[in-house]
């Protein structure tokens, strides 16, 4: 959280309104505002089936853990997304953030269903899942935070410049997901090693911040 604190704060002393820019008091309160759109975005991950609390701190579970690590690397991203460039006001700043995260938790729940992932990091633990989920949701994050990055100039132009560019990760969400599950039903023997899963996590990871600098191009 340290980490997501310093991001924002330099998305907003960098690259905000010009208003917020200049006032640290703005900077202040939108700083805050963010962090309540983390805590409350890992709040409803565990609605949604995995807990920071109970997976993480009462029952050590480390894959829930890079899981956890990944969603509040993606929903840091959202938010720092929703913060860039130039706005009426906190209204915007407000959509663009609930647009982005609630896609985000979307995927998820997307992808869970299909893949059936919550079960196989809280109840069966399985450490190489975690890890890949969690460098798929931070991948997808640094998307979906760049696609609500820039000048606000409506909400119809914010909606259609969004699915423009953040349809490929629904797609991959679901392909994903079947990925996953097609590994669920293998032999433990065959599953992919820490290392795999480690390799496989940075990949995506990668690969969503290089679609995210195109879109940035664009």
């Amino acid at each position: 959280m340290c980490s997501c604190v310093f991001v924002v704060y330099l998305v907003l002393t960098k690259w905000s309104a010009m208003d917020v820019r200049q006032d640290t008091a703005e900077i202040g309160f939108y700083l805050v505002f963010s962090m309540g759109c983390i805590i409350f975005t890992q709040g409803a991950f565990a609605f949604l089936g995995v807990s920071l609390r109970d997976d993480i701190a009462e029952r050590g579970n480390m894959g829930a853990g890079f899981t956890v690590i990944g969603l509040t690397i993606g929903a840091t991203c959202c938010v720092a997304g929703a913060n860039a460039g130039e706005g009426p006001g906190f209204e915007v700043v407000l959509f663009s953030a609930v647009l982005s995260t609630g896609t985000l938790l979307a995927l998820w729940t997307v992808f869970a269903l299909i893949s059936n992932a919550a079960e196989t990091i809280t109840v069966e633990r399985d450490l190489g899942a975690g890890i890949r989920i969690g460098g798929w949701l931070a991948g997808t994050g640094i998307v979906l935070g760049v696609c609500v990055t820039g000048d606000w100039i409506s909400l119809v132009a914010t909606l259609k410049d969004f699915s423009r560019y953040s349809w490929p990760v629904a797609v991959y969400a679901s392909l994903y997901g079947y990925f996953e599950r097609a590994i669920r039903t293998r032999m433990l023997a065959r599953k992919p090693g820490l290392t795999t899963s480690v390799l496989t996590a940075i990949a995506m990871t990668v690969a969503g911040g290089l679609y995210a600098k195109w879109i940035g191009s664009h």
